[in-house]
């Protein structure tokens, strides 16, 4: 220990908030593949998103507890978003003095830490959530790249992004993410049949305008509408109506009238023809 500060050694030996909490408002875990160090991280928030406590459990070396020692006593009484502005440099700085060997180790707690803080916005914006915590890799990356590379295992994915090359307990979502991907594509290939059984029953001027419909609803609606759970389908054509079906969480969404009124009609209106209204089958 002699290659160790003084405050350095006084985190190891007498590690500060070191315990588990019976009912954190969140949990969450990294690990380092390489050195096989393992971190979970317990935070309680108030009402006002401050941190209360912070406690931990580790298996990992005494560098590694010495630095998550005082990321705990840091993230006392902080906002989330004040607590997410501590770096790796500080936790060193903060303990005087490391072995050149060891300067890595601080990132793993900082890394349990933006895991936690990802869990925290993702609870004000689903959206953004993490998949894969081990890692860091939110649901929206793992989806695009599922979507873009027709990946249909669990090594592709990895390979493409890391998602699910830590501990594994993400597996089961990642496979949920490519059999959602693999119905939205049976999905999309049961519309183009019908587009085109459609069409031959228009005339050509209307053929276009169809094609132009399509082109905005893909473009512009359906991704936004299936990031809540949705999709819309283009159903008919007649004169200036346009016939819509939606599907999914929208089907029962109280506010399907507003989203067909605004973000269908409108945009319809602008894009292909100002006449153009909009029902729903």
């Amino acid at each position: 220990m002699w290659c160790y500060s003084e405050i350095a050694v006084s985190h190891y030996l007498a590690p500060r908030n070191h315990h588990s909490i019976a009912e954190p408002t969140i949990v969450a875990e990294a690990y380092d593949r390489v050195s096989g160090d393992r971190l979970k991280l317990f935070l309680t928030l108030d009402d006002k998103d401050i941190i209360e406590d912070a406690g931990y459990r580790i298996e990992g070396n005494q560098t590694c507890l010495a630095s998550t020692s005082l990321l705990s006593e840091l993230l006392l009484n902080r906002h989330m978003e004040a607590a997410a502005k501590i770096s790796p440099d500080q936790l060193r700085a903060g303990l005087d003095e490391l072995p050149e060997e060891q300067l890595n180790q601080p990132v793993l707690g900082i890394r349990a830490f933006r895991n936690a803080y990802d869990q925290w916005r993702a609870r004000r914006d689903p959206r953004g959530k993490l998949l894969c915590y081990c890692l860091s890799v939110p649901w929206a990356q793992v989806e695009d790249a599922v979507r873009a590379g027709y990946y249909t295992t669990i090594e592709q994915v990895g390979q493409a992004t890391m998602a699910g090359t830590g501990c594994a307990s993400c597996h089961p979502d990642i496979i949920s993410v490519i059999d959602g991907v693999q119905k939205e594509r049976e999905h999309d290939f049961d519309r183009r049949q019908r587009s085109r059984t459609l069409q031959k029953t228009l005339p050509e001027a209307d053929r276009r305008r169809l094609d132009k419909i399509e082109d905005v609803l893909a473009r512009e609606i359906r991704p936004g509408i299936r990031l809540d759970g949705g999709d819309i389908d283009l159903v008919g054509l007649s004169g200036n109506v346009v016939t819509v079906s939606l599907s999914g969480a929208c089907r029962s969404c109280s506010s399907s009238t507003a989203t067909l009124r605004y973000a269908v009609e409108l945009k319809l209106r602008e894009l292909v023809d100002p006449a153009l209204e909009v029902a729903e089958a």
